[in-house]
């Protein structure tokens, strides 16, 4: 009997209100992005690292990595190497920045992102040597590479395990157009 006097309810609110036509609503379900659409997977894996979508920068990286696609020499490797970083991959993202560095023996992101990755490995070794050649390679104006390299000579004077402060610190921080760095501070 309830159920049935609300319905009747119902029907009669309906009733008073003035007919407009209902506004169509727009889909609160995220759009997929078909990145194996795209004419440029390598600009698109960019773009998509700068929204947080890592998994499908990931996905258009391999893309380009696979289908050749050209820019400057290494560009490929880093940008596999970082977005293997960001998604926790470090293994992978290590041995995409060694070719990275490989390939672009200048490349002051590509060894900075390298130090990073071989500090979130505990491997002090190659992270200090890799925040050294950022800095060497940047002429000491590389403010990252500056932070890197007094945080790993920090590290190796303290008694904390780099564990504990490694992964809280990595962040993404874009340099110039399309370019990623990883390093401690603010992500641009």
């Amino acid at each position: 009997m309830a159920g049935r006097a609300v319905l009747i309810l119902l029907v009669m609110l309906t009733a008073c209100t003035p007919q407009e036509p209902v506004p169509q609503m727009r889909s609160v379900m995220p759009t997929v992005y078909d990145v194996d659409q795209v004419d440029d997977p390598l600009a698109t894996g960019h773009l998509l690292m700068r929204a947080g979508q890592y998994e499908l920068a990931l996905r258009a990286f391999t893309r380009a990595y696979a289908s050749g696609q050209t820019g400057p020499s290494g560009q490929i490797e880093a940008a596999l190497g970082t977005v293997n970083a960001r998604l926790g991959r470090l293994r992978a993202a290590k041995r995409f920045l060694e070719i990275a560095v490989d390939k672009a023996p200048a490349s002051v992101e590509a060894w900075n992102n390298l130090g990073v990755v071989a500090l979130s490995m505990q491997d002090l070794a190659t992270a200090r040597n890799a925040f050294q050649t950022a800095f060497a390679l940047s002429s000491g104006s590389n403010e990252v590479a500056r932070a890197n390299l007094a945080r790993i000579e920090e590290l190796q004077g303290d008694v904390v395990p780099v564990s504990d402060t490694a992964h809280t610190d990595l962040t993404l921080v874009r340099q110039g157009s399309g370019r990623y760095l990883l390093g401690e501070g603010e992500a641009e």
